[in-house]
């Protein structure tokens, strides 16, 4: 936050405490400014333990057992936010009331070539400098910055070429002379913005004062997500500085409370200085040093990516929810406002009181449900060998035995005995009665694998006498022998015999495989779902800096179950074992490339691999228990949350995460901006935006009454975030104020849109969806809601699951490439094209409010009538593109007459529908060129017109509509307004003969 009312405690700034409701404070921030305020209740028995609020603004967060409020309000917040806490331990206590006053901040916006950053470089390679200025290298490109090298400061200035942000390491701050010092204090008093660290005669000169002395900080605590444990194991050297009125304080040391990372406003610039003398000097990638500094970067210079992109899988275990206390609809509303755009629900959630035989089931279609109304597709997800604690409770004859602890399993999976014949098929009837149960929209199953622990070998399975029969049926030997160091056979005694059993082993695995595969396949929804297989990845053991797999493996054999793509359409979804969860966040390309170059089908077909990151709280753990690997936290967060993600989704356009509930909120609410930043954008000027995208993305954020894609209507805006949905390729957009399109607008799309246009009565999409079920979402406020949809897929009618809410309603479309059109069906009311009298020669059109059956179109159902009941002879033809029939005459209408156009009962939509009771539209021709008004256009008129232009006849009064005055307009077929001419010359003795040979 900013400092706006502090009381000084020695030279570290504290919040002001007012306790009194009557007294409540005030403080102002802008926009993206991290505001902290720790709520105190002097009027309490005792210490709070704790604190509620009813009021806490969107995206704010409040620690209940600290009392800690924090808030980043993001733009479009601007406004005053009065917030009021209580203490839950004395209900009668005076709350403590505060009022945050946001004011508007001028974003800037993130494009190809703006910001420019300055990053000065100047270490020798391969040094604690180098790493440190590649990390910060790293960082600026998290989000597509335009980043230049920079290797003599002095020289950008003498030049002008030094950025809008300038980023100093410290060694490169230390080496720069008193001249280089003023350029930069001059920099940024003109409003440049600079990132520096450590202390230098810069950081003085720019106001960094110390105070202190110097220390070793291991622990600190970062702000934006004060709860998360942070440490330097090594310890980070840190010169203590003090802080001033208005400065912002990012992270601290936990130790002594003195800051370690601020943002401050320096006359028209600003500065984000860190104490440390480095950001990241043990890899290049920026993952090992202050994790949420990429974000404060972004926040506190203003950055604002111009376009974002989601479309994530993640895992859902409701075990990990109080469900009496956590809403289901709460969940979903957040995971859509993250970006998930589907999620694997844990199918195992089926349970039974051991006491009472009481039973519970998780509320599957509940969640279903409520998730397709946010445009949520939801996987069933198995973990197969458990089934259900239910299963495992009533059925203790097929429970799996360890080799030395019984039933009692080093993990949590319930394992179930899969080679009993009678368990098999009891747990493939679960899995086909979850299917065939619930609206799934796909199913992943997951990790068909045993479960093991590394440091006891008596956890190790299977070790039921099922499968204790069966291999000594083919060895001779009981597997339980390779756990009893007495035998001969004891797995360190003979390891011969030992490989041939894990490669037997490997081979039960490899079948289980096959065996629930075939029983998806069979199932008779099989065909709507969209099916995963995940599987632990056995390919990547010779990564660098990875720890070697071990000799209780899985025994999961990959490259056999990829086999099973020929007889199975599945995606493939591999996961890394922990052995690779510290390993660098670039990984997940390198991976992808093992799978292509070793099994071609997947790189024949990408869209069968994709690959699930775990986000868990042990990522990092070392054997004491901290961060190890010189990570600050257990978990991936910050940039490295962003680099793995990115690098995932850049190489496929889709990713997995296990799990919604273990990735940082701070991460979450950023992520978009990283999945987008191989999207290329240009701003020509403020109107014109120019992008090149390889994955659908929405740029954010702008001010706009249409839009058009290059140079055409273009209909995927949302009226309500002022989101633009942009296709892939190459293209153009046009923002267009004080014009304004009311028609339907395609405003998310949960596949790849290739294209999309305004049709008549509706819009269409060309979209891309291979595996999963392509999710459209469309808004039309003025739709009635007896005014249903009708969808066309590829030209056939398609009854598209459709999903209301609010104003906005999610298709649900058929997975592959397809063209989708969508109609609001108005009441089938056909009018005429024409409006006003209509020429002779042409066509007469009706156009319709919905696409037409064609072969229903005919003259026995499109009749013209003259005015004395006569029908005249003609064709009759239709246009698809415009729904507009055409009635062409065989002989030219008569001018200035009058005609009926019947559209019978019998003319139907492409639904079937007819137009109830027909319809009669009447139509009048114009008389232009019925000089001797008898309602012929013909030679005779056109020798009068000739006879007056030429003075053989007297100029009759002008009657605009008889008398010609070319020019005329060919396109509408009417004469142009002639001002102030009012004789016939021979210009229109030529439009009278045009008109007669149909020219017009």
């Amino acid at each position: 936050m900013r400092w706006h009312t502090p009381a000084l405690l020695g030279s570290f700034l504290m919040v002001l405490v007012i306790s009194s409701a009557a007294g409540a404070a005030s403080y102002s921030i802008e926009e993206k400014d991290l505001f902290h305020y720790t709520v105190q209740f002097p009027d309490a028995p005792a210490s709070c333990t704790q604190v509620t609020s009813g009021n806490l603004p969107t995206g704010s967060h409040l620690d209940p057992a600290t009392g800690l409020f924090t808030w980043v309000p993001d733009f479009g917040s601007a406004g005053s936010y009065p917030v009021s806490f209580s203490c839950a331990d004395n209900p009668g206590g005076t709350p403590n009331q505060i009022t945050v006053d946001v004011a508007a901040a001028a974003a800037v916006p993130v494009v190809a070539t703006t910001p420019k950053v300055s990053l000065v470089a100047g270490a020798a390679a391969g040094t604690d400098q180098d790493n440190d200025r590649q990390s910060l290298a790293t960082m600026l490109g998290v989000y597509g910055l335009n980043v230049e090298r920079v290797d003599d400061l002095a020289a950008s200035f003498a030049a002008g070429t030094v950025g809008d942000i300038l980023v100093l390491p410290s060694s490169a701050a230390r080496a720069l002379s008193a001249d280089a010092v003023q350029q930069v204090v001059s920099y940024v008093e003109e409003g440049g913005s600079i990132l520096l660290f450590g202390k230098s005669s810069l950081s003085e000169a720019l106001g960094i004062s110390y105070s202190g002395g110097s220390g070793t900080v291991t622990q600190f605590v970062d702000y934006l997500n004060p709860q998360l444990f942070q440490i330097w194991a090594d310890g980070e050297p840190v010169d203590f500085f003090d802080t001033a009125a208005g400065d912002t304080v990012f992270s601290y040391d936990q130790a002594t409370g003195r800051p370690i990372a601020i943002g401050r406003r320096n006359g028209a610039g600003a500065i984000l200085y860190v104490g440390t003398d480095y950001y990241d000097h043990f890899s290049t990638y920026g993952t090992k040093g202050h994790p949420y500094l990429l974000y404060h970067f972004a926040d506190h210079f203003r950055l604002k990516p111009a376009v974002s992109a989601g479309s994530i899988d993640a895992y859902f275990d409701p075990g990990n929810y109080d469900l009496s206390k956590v809403y289901v609809e709460d969940l979903v509303r957040g995971w859509a406002g993250r970006g998930i755009t589907t999620v694997y629900a844990a199918g195992w959630h089926f349970w039974i009181n051991e006491q009472t035989a009481q039973e519970w089931t998780f509320g599957y279609q509940h969640l279903i449900d409520v998730c397709h109304l946010w445009g949520i597709k939801v996987y069933a997800w198995f973990a197969i060998p458990h089934v259900s604690q239910k299963f495992w409770f009533t059925r203790p004859e097929c429970r799996e035995q360890t080799a030395g602890a019984g039933e009692n399993y080093a993990f949590w999976r319930l394992m179930v005995n899969l080679q009993n014949p009678v368990c098999l098929g009891s747990v493939q009837q679960f899995v086909d009665d979850v299917l065939t149960g619930y609206d799934w929209d796909g199913v992943n199953l997951a990790e068909i694998y045993y479960d093991n622990e590394a440091a006891s070998l008596q956890y190790f399975t299977p070790m039921n006498v099922d499968f204790r029969q069966n291999y000594a049926a083919i060895s001779g030997l009981d597997p339980i022998v390779f756990f009893d160091p007495a035998s001969p056979h004891y797995y360190l005694n003979d390891p011969t015999a030992w490989g041939q059993f894990l490669q037997y082993r490997e081979n039960v695995v490899t079948g289980l495989h096959h065996t629930f595969l075939d029983g998806i396949f069979h199932n008779p929804k099989a065909a709507d779902l969209d099916v995963i297989l995940t599987a632990v990845d056995s390919q990547n053991y010779s990564y660098p800096d990875v720890t070697q797999k071990s000799f209780t493996d899985t025994g999961v054999d990959l490259p056999a179950i990829l086999g099973f793509m020929n007889t199975f359409d599945f995606a493939v979804q591999v996961e890394d074992p922990w052995q690779f969860w510290s390993s660098n966040p670039y990984r997940y390309g390198d991976f992808k490339n093992t799978y292509q170059n070793e099994f071609p089908h997947l790189k024949a077909d990408p869209s069968a691999l994709m690959f699930d990151v775990n986000i868990v709280t042990q990522s990092h753990v070392g054997s004491n228990g901290l961060p190890a690997f010189h990570f600050p936290a257990n978990i991936q967060t910050g940039q490295e949350f962003s680099l793995l993600l990115k690098n995932m989704f850049s190489d496929s356009n889709r990713l997995a995460l296990f799990s919604e509930n273990t990735v940082q909120a701070e991460d979450f609410a950023r992520l978009k901006w990283a999945l987008a930043a191989d999207t290329t954008v240009t701003r020509p000027d403020a109107a014109t935006v120019s992008y090149s995208a390889k994955r659908t993305v929405k740029l954010e954020g702008e001010h706009f009454d249409r839009v058009s894609l290059d140079g055409r209507e273009w209909p995927g805006w949302s009226s309500v975030d002022n989101g633009i949905l942009l296709p892939t390729g190459d293209h153009t957009v046009r923002l267009v104020r004080g014009e304004y399109y009311n028609g339907i607008r395609l405003v998310s799309a949960s596949c790849l849109l290739h294209d999309a246009a305004v049709v008549p009565g509706g819009i269409s999409a060309d979209y891309e969806s291979p595996r999963q079920k392509g999710v459209l979402t469309v808004e039309a406020f003025a739709k009635l809601d007896s005014e249903p949809f009708r969808v066309l897929v590829d030209g056939q009618t398609y009854d598209a699951p459709i999903y209301p809410f609010y104003g906005q309603y999610r298709l649900f479309l058929p997975k592959g490439r397809h063209t989708v059109q969508v109609y609001v069906m108005h009441d089938l009311t056909p009018s005429a094209g024409q409006q006003g009298p209509i020429p002779i020669n042409r066509p007469i059109t009706v156009t319709f409010t919905v696409p037409i059956d064609p072969a229903t179109l005919t003259t026995a159902t499109l009749i013209v009538t003259d005015a004395a009941g006569h029908v005249l002879s003609g064709t009759v033809s239709y246009d698809a593109a415009t729904m507009t029939a055409s009635f062409t005459p065989d002989q030219p209408l008569a001018a200035g007459s009058g005609y009926t156009v019947t559209v019978t009962a019998q003319v139907k939509d492409i639904f079937g529908r007819s137009v109830a009771g027909g319809r009669a539209l009447p139509i009048a021709t114009d008389s232009y060129g019925d000089i001797n008004n008898n309602g012929k256009v013909d030679l005779a008129a056109a020798l009068k017109f000739f006879r007056v232009a030429v003075g053989l006849e007297p100029q009759p009064a002008v009657d605009p509509g008889r008398i010609i005055l070319a020019p005329v307009n060919r396109a509408t077929g009417k004469p142009q307004p002639a001002p102030g001419r009012t004789k016939i010359n021979l210009q229109d003795v030529v439009a009278v003969l045009e008109r007669i040979v149909g020219l017009w």
